[in-house]
């Protein structure tokens, strides 16, 4: 019978230190499970760019692609050319607005020349540096021929009025000739008068004689009378042609003076029209504004027409600090914070090899966005990478665009607070439901 009790005893005795066994493992267990520190952190999924952006290449008033000199993928440098659109028009409008510009500062030029009262026209250096242009030499040799065909006409109507004062002054000379002569005359009739009055006197001429050399002085001076009355209507005649001479040429100064305000006005806005036309006959050859790689190319034929302000062409910045847009889910953005560390893991690259880069957290969106293409709500968060966090190995397989996982630890936690919080959480939830 003692035999047959044995086994039993080593079954009591196994199970015991089954028990035991089990009793120590999960005591170690859940020693570990609350003592022990994990790590925690929130993941977001997100987009490889640069702190530049890409550039979106466009043309403010668009036209037809004469020549396109990109490809999607080619490395361009600041400065290059991109695309070339069909000069015509844009030249067109340029030449169009130069040829008024310049007829117009040559007018002003020969307007200026006449104030001044030179004998010839004297162009402005602007003008005379344009004289190898067909236009503005024709308009130049205009302006000449119309400046002598007005100092023509203005001469010619002060020359008929100052030959009209000449022949006044002549008239008044000789007048003046006239009354000094009638002016002696009287002088002797009048003597001639005080001999024939004593002869008179003593009855030895008769009064009849006396009385005719009397009306005969008389109407000598009346004649002197006439002659001083001629000289001063001749003196009137002479101060209005005078006056009608300045008046010409106060009328023409005037004339000259509203003209020129007119063409300033009409200068300065056409000097504005020339730089806008000027830049747009540049922009003709549209060019890259930064170093680095062509993408997402829009157009890939000659000669389609390109609407105002319609991309062409995207450029991925060489230069400039990488940055990554990732996605949180609200429920974790709470805990991601500007200034936190996070650790970047490229999905790409499927070497085991490749190392984790350090960032840091720049900004988080202050509202909540919406995913286009999913509709799924997320807060933008923003890792800044700095160039000297970046492994050498990696740099050159960076490229905008690659997708990224952003790790950003929150802080430890141990085993039972992952397994009980959900419940906790749930729970209190539940407790606090109607």
């Amino acid at each position: 019978m003692a035999d047959i009790a044995r086994p039993s005893d080593n079954y009591q005795r196994l199970a015991r230190i089954g028990f035991v066994l089990i009793f120590v493992t999960f005591g170690v267990l859940g020693l570990w499970a609350a003592f022990a520190p994990l790590s925690s952190a929130v993941i977001g999924q997100g987009v490889l760019t640069t702190e530049n952006n890409r550039k979106t290449i466009q043309h403010l008033e668009g036209g037809m692609i004469r020549k396109i000199m990109v490809r999607d993928g080619d490395r361009v440098r600041a400065g290059q050319v991109l695309f070339e659109l069909d000069p015509v028009q844009a030249d067109a409008g340029l030449e169009i607005v130069r040829n008024q510009l310049f007829t117009l500062l040559a007018r002003a030029d020969r307007l200026n020349s006449e104030r001044n009262r030179y004998s010839s026209v004297r162009f402005s250096p602007e003008v005379a540096a344009q004289l190898g242009d067909p236009v503005v030499r024709q308009a130049v040799e205009d302006e000449k021929r119309q400046f002598q065909e007005r100092l023509g006409t203005v001469t010619g109507q002060v020359e008929i009025l100052d030959a009209r004062v000449g022949q006044y002054r002549e008239q008044i000379a000789g007048i003046e000739m006239q009354r000094a002569s009638m002016t002696r005359q009287v002088d002797l009739y009048t003597e001639e008068l005080v001999g024939l009055n004593e002869l008179y006197a003593k009855n030895l001429v008769p009064k009849p004689r006396i009385l005719a050399l009397e009306n005969q002085r008389e109407q000598i001076l009346g004649g002197i009378g006439r002659a001083q009355s001629e000289i001063a209507q001749t003196q009137k005649a002479i101060g209005e042609a005078s006056l009608q001479s300045r008046q010409i040429r106060q009328q023409f100064d005037q004339d000259i003076a509203k003209e020129l305000a007119d063409i300033q006005v009409q200068t300065t806005d056409l000097r504005e029209k020339y730089t806008v036309a000027a830049d747009m006959a540049r922009r003709v050859k549209i060019v890259s504004p930064v170093s680095g790689t062509a993408q997402n190319l829009k157009f890939f034929t000659e000669g389609a027409v390109v609407r105002p302000a319609e991309p062409l062409v995207e450029i991925a910045p060489d230069k400039g600090d990488m940055v990554i847009h990732a996605q949180f889910s609200p429920t974790d953005v709470d805990s991601v914070h500007p200034g936190m560390e996070a650790e970047l893991r490229f999905s790409s690259f499927h070497d085991r090899s490749v190392p984790i880069v350090k960032g840091k957290v720049g900004s988080v969106s202050q509202d909540r966005l919406v995913d286009e293409a999913t509709r799924a709500p997320y807060f933008l968060v923003i890792v800044n990478i700095k160039d000297s966090d970046l492994p050498a190995e990696l740099k050159p397989r960076l490229k905008a665009g690659l997708p990224a996982e952003v790790v950003v630890p929150t802080g430890k936690r141990s085993a039972l607070e992952y397994i009980f919080n959900p419940l906790t959480n749930a729970l209190h939830r539940t407790m606090r439901e109607k």
